[in-house]
């Protein structure tokens, strides 16, 4: 008896995928985790997709922690990832490289075929920096949309990792959401992605302000490199489906960030990526956040400031709340007010521990109104050099431990914090 039913043309698509090495095999069981580890992780099943995520089961308030989504497919094809993410509230904690959608024409090999370029802005003589450069790509009419995506094989997984601060903001839980279509019949297969520097000079650049392509008063847009990427019908094994395909290029062709071109992978689905027929699946991770036991609140009320920005230092037990043109560092038992908004130098402390803050600069000597000999005789490091123009720049390194010291003395220095990491000479 023969069939001929959807389900049987994609059993036989999977067959042909997994023929030599092409599928890997399915996982063995994943060995128990250790005592105590079982409430680390979160795993939702959605059909034949399974979304797990890792992360710690209590932080104390202010904590940097790790966190990872992990997505598998059990389906019996392979799935296109057109998204997947993981986030602790409304901040990203790790992000899947995303899609790359371009309009392609056919050549006389039947290949798809999109081109791009690179734009850099040719300022001229204006006393500013250029504008980020900018890929463009070619939308020809009519035109075959292709959108280049990993594809995961049957048995296959995908992860994403990254780090999130335990605060309010949190929510109490981590999500991670993910976007797959099947991949029931052959894909394109990426046969090119190439590289080259523009062989015109970037004459026949466009000009004026990004995606204007018109002359404006914002320079000259150049073109500086060009991009073809290529695509065929797949045959044969899939293999290497979700790993990064590298650009072709000249050994002495260099593009640095953010001049790269999107990321391309091995096989590309045809079709607009907002038509193509993606399923969502997604998953909750609980996260306990230990409350300090001076908390916010207590700190607004010792402050005298009802609402505004706040970073919190875990250390410390210090509370930066934001109040207009002011900053006030509140602990349990101290308050120091300070000019401008230090909100900035707090959450760099608390990712990194030390921070170089500009105690001047532009100044006609190395210790303006000595202000490098002040904060050397109270124990900080201050580092002076010469700029441009023969004018001087002080730098000073602020840790944790000091940032109250710190605080004192740019308060009584008559410094405000321009932006977190610089001071300047507080107005009159």
């Amino acid at each position: 008896m023969r069939t001929n039913t959807p389900l049987a043309a994609a059993l036989a698509f999977a067959l042909a995928l997994c023929a030599g090495a092409g599928c890997p095999r399915q996982p063995e069981a994943a060995p128990s985790e250790p005592p105590g580890r079982e409430k680390e992780r979160e795993t939702v099943t959605t059909g034949p997709i399974v979304l797990r995520i890792d992360a710690a089961d209590r932080l104390a308030y202010g904590a940097k922690a790790s966190a990872a989504a992990t997505v598998e497919n059990r389906h019996s094809v392979p799935v296109a990832i057109a998204h997947f993410s993981l986030d602790a509230g409304p901040d990203a904690v790790a992000r899947a490289e995303p899609p790359a959608s371009f309009v392609t024409t056919t050549d006389a090999q039947g290949r798809l075929i999109a081109r791009g370029r690179l734009l850099v802005e040719n300022i001229g003589p204006m006393a500013r920096a250029p504008a980020p450069p900018r890929w463009e790509w070619d939308v020809p009419e009519p035109g075959r949309p292709v959108a280049s995506l990993p594809l995961l094989l049957p048995g296959t997984s995908l992860r994403v990792e990254g780090s999130f601060r335990a605060t309010d903001a949190l929510g109490g839980a981590l999500s991670a959401t993910v976007r797959w279509i099947p991949v029931e019949k052959p894909p394109l297969r990426t046969v090119a992605a190439a590289l080259e520097p523009a062989q015109d000079g970037g004459g026949a650049a466009a000009a004026g302000p990004p995606g204007a392509g018109v002359p404006g008063p914002s320079g000259r847009w150049e073109t500086a490199a060009r991009a073809t990427v290529a695509f065929a019908a797949a045959t044969g094994p899939i293999a290497d489906a979700a790993r990064p395909l590298a650009w072709t290029k000249p050994a002495d062709f260099v593009l640095l960030a953010p001049s790269l071109p999107p990321t391309v992978w091995p096989f590309a689905l045809e079709g607009d990526l907002d038509s193509l027929p993606a399923q969502t699946a997604s998953a909750r991770r609980e996260v306990a956040v230990d409350r300090p036991a001076f908390d916010v609140s207590a700190a607004r009320a010792r402050a005298g400031v009802a609402s505004g920005p706040a970073a919190y230092l875990a250390p410390l037990g210090l509370w930066a709340l934001g109040a207009g043109d002011r900053t006030a560092l509140v602990t349990a038992s101290r308050k120091i007010e300070v000019q401008g908004n230090a909100l900035p130098l707090v959450e760099a402390l608390g990712e990194r521990g030390k921070v170089s803050v500009t105690l001047f600069s532009w100044a006609p000597d190395e210790d303006p109104d000595g202000l490098a000999t002040r904060f050397r005789k109270k124990g900080f490091e201050v580092a002076t050099r010469m700029d441009k123009g023969m004018t001087y720049r002080g730098v000073v390194e602020v840790t944790a431990e000091n940032l109250l010291l710190f605080a004192e003395e740019v308060a009584a220095a008559g410094l405000s914090f321009a932006d977190g990491t610089t001071l300047e000479k507080r107005a009159p």
